[in-house]
């Protein structure tokens, strides 16, 4: 795999240049989603495969987007 490494030294010691990192609290996994709305894990993965909920996969890991699923499950009338 191929490091990407800044153009100029300072970068990696001034935070300002960096990109801010998403809130790690704001994505959360199928288990405490399924909680959360009060569901069982296999209605999760039907509202994934229907493209309902906000999700992001990195090979075998899977984290949803809480307000992006609050969002959608809004939409669509399975929240109030």
């Amino acid at each position: 795999m191929r490091k990407v490494r800044p153009s100029q030294p300072e970068q990696l010691m001034n935070p300002s240049t960096q990109s801010t990192p998403l809130d790690q609290k704001s994505f959360v996994t199928k288990d405490v989603l399924a909680r959360r709305y009060g569901v069982c894990d296999r209605t999760i993965e039907k509202w994934m495969k229907a493209g309902i909920l906000i999700f992001l996969k990195v090979r075998r890991v899977v984290r949803f987007h809480v307000e992006g699923c609050d969002e959608a499950l809004r939409k669509r009338g399975f929240l109030n």
